[in-house]
């Protein structure tokens, strides 16, 4: 069998006693016959400074981070683990067909914008106004979701 493609999909935030993980399913394509195997990954998140993220991300290493209040949440992901189509993003109240943030723009704070669009949505440690929220960094396709924020106001 020749293998095709390999994604990674179906992303999930789950919390068990007050441990966080991140779930994923591994999703490898062969050519012959368009047979594929699934993989369920799992990977556990640990409580990391901010220190320590910035090593992360100079090493280039592909990463989750979330972010709770003034907790960050760290865990090595898969590079090609993406957040489109996650439960996560779901949650996003940024920017949805039923709650669309009126600070949802790239103008300066005093214009009723938003730093975090500015910056396109990096580095969520720097945010303190993020109270939940999600990123990944070093990977196919890096995402900075914003759970809740105390800038958030409905269109």
């Amino acid at each position: 069998m020749r293998l095709e493609k390999v994604t990674v999909k179906n992303v999930k935030l789950v919390e068990k006693d007050g441990i966080y993980f991140l779930e994923a399913d591994k999703v490898i394509f062969f050519r012959k016959n368009y047979e594929k195997i699934i993989r369920h990954l799992k990977f556990q998140l640990v409580e990391v400074t901010t220190r320590m993220l910035t090593e992360y991300r100079k090493d280039k290493v592909p990463s989750f981070v979330l972010k709770i209040g003034e907790r960050l949440y760290f865990s090595r992901i898969l590079y090609n683990l993406s957040m489109e189509n996650s439960e996560i993003l779901l949650m996003h109240k940024c920017y949805s067909t039923e709650h669309t943030c009126k600070r949802l723009s790239s103008a300066s704070d005093e214009l009723g914008g938003c730093e975090r669009v500015r910056n396109y949505g990096c580095n969520i440690e720097k945010y303190p106004w993020i109270t939940i929220g999600c990123e990944t960094f070093n990977t196919l396709k890096d995402a900075l979701i914003v759970i809740e924020c105390s800038h958030f106001k409905e269109a």
